[in-house]
């Protein structure tokens, strides 16, 4: 499996972890620093590589209408009526 590809699952599984929680709107900036303290997996990593990473997938997904993007300065929203498979297909058919 692909760096990307592995991360891309991480990432869909945090968006639809957090999304069942209520939170809707992410800020693309934080992502990698909230994934680096729920996952073991990406505890140490490095914050810029994974930052590099989301902005891969985020584009894509922003493409795909699973995330939209706000305001310019990072801020996303899932897309309302998204289930967490929707975000899954997205991300595979990223990756």
């Amino acid at each position: 499996m692909s760096e990307i590809t592995e991360f891309g699952w991480y990432l869909c599984d945090h968006l639809f972890r957090q999304s069942n929680q209520g939170k809707q709107k992410f800020q693309k900036q934080e992502i990698a620093k909230e994934m680096s303290n729920l996952y073991l997996r990406y505890k140490n990593s490095d914050l810029d590589k994974l930052n590099k990473l989301i902005n891969i997938l985020v584009e894509g997904l922003i493409s795909q209408q699973v995330l939209e993007q706000v305001t310019r300065d990072g801020s996303l929203q899932l897309t309302s009526g998204l289930l967490g498979y929707d975000v899954l297909n997205a991300i595979i058919y990223l990756t």
